[in-house]
């Protein structure tokens, strides 16, 4: 109930207000931690630290947190009407060693013309819109579990794009189809180099899996440039590189050289943040630990992420039969959350704590146990 009077609370304060709100450390800590009742390890000297270790708070501590709590809130709500402009600095607040931190389904096809061998699906989900991006749903609660499916899912992160360069938030919906924000050299590189790795998950998957397997591998990618660059890139790597097309002739995998474009994969949407130095992030992922369905300044929530990627996979997976191996090329919010979703982690939210490098592969996991182990991010850093 209390959690719910929270939610309520801040949903009526303006989404400014939430970067105030997660900047009040004792508030962050042991009020969440009230909510929530999870369990905590270490200190919560900083905010980093504080938001990605829980610990079940004393009863002094809660007391303490009510009274943070009121004073805090007062504060947001004077400063409610700050403009983002003015708030650019703030991440240099943050302590320098770093941050630790329903509406049914619409289906839309279109062909994207720019290249034969790509088609481009669309299976984002429609309901209240973002008020930045009307393409951008706003959902109220997380998705029901990921069910059980019938193929094997590969997740690939791009390789470094010119924007990871620049050290700027790529976000804006007009970059899908477009070339802008596309991969650098070393980008070209590292999608070719995650071949190897990908083709070792497929074997093994065909060796212990318990699907059976087809040997058909399938790419499906983000519209946006730096992700459709990279499955390509990992399509050249299979063919390029003579150890491991030497492995696909012996595995027998049928590898199509088509790419689908799914817009259900498109980068996490982050609202007037999009174009903003990578700090920015701070505004966002702290605040995701404890409130998935949060929109702070127009950012696409974990919860919106997370019910698309749903659609997304459900489509995908219904249109090829029993053990085939997909590859769903995207970014990197997008894939750490797709990858704790699948897994079935109980809040979702902690996403930030599984980062893809640039060009990494994973196999997308159904049980907690298939999870890396969780490491407390830093800034993020140009070039990555």
């Amino acid at each position: 109930m209390y959690h719910k009077r929270l939610e309520s609370v801040v949903s009526a304060i303006s989404l400014q207000s939430l970067l105030i709100y997660c900047v009040v450390d004792l508030l962050s800590v042991s009020l969440i931690n009230y909510c929530q009742h999870t369990k905590f390890r270490g200190d919560s000297a900083t905010l980093g630290n504080s938001l990605l270790k829980w610990q079940r708070p004393s009863s002094e501590s809660t007391m303490k947190a009510f009274f943070s709590s009121a004073m805090s809130i007062a504060f947001v709500i004077i400063t409610s009407s700050w403009p983002v402009s003015s708030l650019t600095s703030l991440p240099r607040l943050l302590p320098r060693s770093g941050f630790q931190s329903k509406a049914g389904s619409l289906t839309l096809k279109s062909r994207f013309t720019c290249n034969p061998r790509v088609r481009h699906v669309n299976t984002l989900n429609t309901a209240k819109v973002n008020p930045q991006e009307p393409s951008i749903a706003i959902v109220d609660e997380m998705p029901p579990p990921l069910p059980p499916l019938k193929n094997y899912y590969y997740l690939l992160r791009h390789g470094q794009s010119t924007a990871n360069v620049e050290g700027i938030i790529s976000s804006a919906r007009s970059l899908a189809g477009s070339t802008k924000h596309g991969l650098t050299l070393l980008g070209e590189e590292q999608g070719r180099d995650s071949a190897g790795p990908l083709v070792r998950l497929i074997e093994e998957d065909i060796n212990g899996g318990d699907l059976g397997s087809t040997k058909t591998v399938y790419f499906y990618s983000s519209p946006f440039a730096r992700a459709k660059e990279t499955a390509f890139a990992c399509l050249k790597g299979i063919e390029a590189n003579a150890e491991v097309a030497n492995a696909v002739r012996e595995l027998g995998l049928d590898v199509r050289e088509d790419v689908v474009l799914e817009d259900g994969l498109m980068e996490r949407y982050f609202g007037r943040l999009d174009g903003k130095e990578l700090s920015t992030y701070a505004y966002v992922w702290p605040v995701d630990m404890f409130l998935p369905t949060h929109t702070a300044f127009d950012v696409e929530s974990v919860a919106a992420v997370s019910t698309r990627i749903r659609s997304a996979i459900l489509h995908i997976d219904s249109q090829h039969t029993t053990g085939n191996h997909i590859v769903l090329t995207s970014h990197a919010d997008v894939l750490q959350i797709t990858q704790v979703y699948a897994a079935g982690l109980e809040n979702v939210g902690e996403f930030s704590q599984y980062r893809f490098r640039n060009g990494e592969v994973r196999r997308m996991g159904r049980d907690v146990e298939s999870l890396p182990e969780a490491v407390p991010l830093q800034p993020p850093r140009r070039g990555e």
